[in-house]
Formats: structure tokens, sequence, C-alpha cells
């Protein structure tokens, strides 16, 4: 038995440096950007949940184009009827967005309108 407990202590003093070492995650302020009539966006202020709501039933979509430190760029959208979505980062975190609004959210050529990009890390 004794071993296992010089195995447990062992551990816990080498790991211990290990977790203070990593870098603490400020929050920042959540990021929001809205198009009056159509809908808004918010991204949580640790950059790794999403949330869009199309706030109008018509032919229009809303949503956020965003980009990962990972390096993925992605679109997530909601409409053409009135509702929200949710949806989460799990590697990375998101480290620019723009709202956009349109016909076609996910083709960069697609009929749509987009806020310039905002830096968020």
């Amino acid at each position: 038995m004794p071993y296992k407990r010089l195995l447990a202590l062992t551990l816990t003093t080498l790991s211990a440096p290990l977790l203070l070492a990593l870098p603490a995650q400020a929050s920042e302020p959540d990021w929001k950007d809205a198009h009056t009539g159509h809908g808004y966006a918010t991204i949580s202020g640790g950059r790794k949940d999403l949330h869009v709501c199309d706030t109008k039933t018509d032919n229009l979509r809303v949503g956020i184009e965003y980009t990962t430190s990972i390096g993925r760029t992605l679109v997530l959208s909601a409409g053409p009827r009135s509702e929200c979505v949710d949806d989460s980062v799990f590697f990375g975190r998101i480290t620019t967005a723009k709202f956009c609004y349109g016909v076609d959210l996910n083709s960069p050529n697609g009929l749509r309108w987009c806020q310039p990009p905002s830096r968020l890390i």
C-alpha cells in the first residue's frame, strides 16, 4: 500500500508546476452585432459560444462568419423564418467575426451583406 501513496504524492508534486504554468484566459466582453429589423448575433467573452437570432420571417437569413484560432472559417446562420440558433467552438477560440445577412450566407459570392470583420483576440 505505501507505494500507491508514494506514487500519488509524486504525481501531485510533478503536476502542480504544470497547472500553475497554464495561462489564465481572461474573459473579454461579449461581442455583439446586429442589423435593425433583421436580427442579431453574440459571441461570448470566452470566445467559445455563438448565438444568432433572425428576428423577422422573410426571405433573408442572418449569421456570423467567423474564424477560429486553428484556422477554420465557418458560418452560423438562422432564418429565413424567425428563429435563434446556438453553437460553440470545441478546439481553439474565435478570433475574428462579422455579422452578415442575405439570401445565401454560406457562399462568399452569394447574395449577402456583411459588416466589416472584427478582430476578437
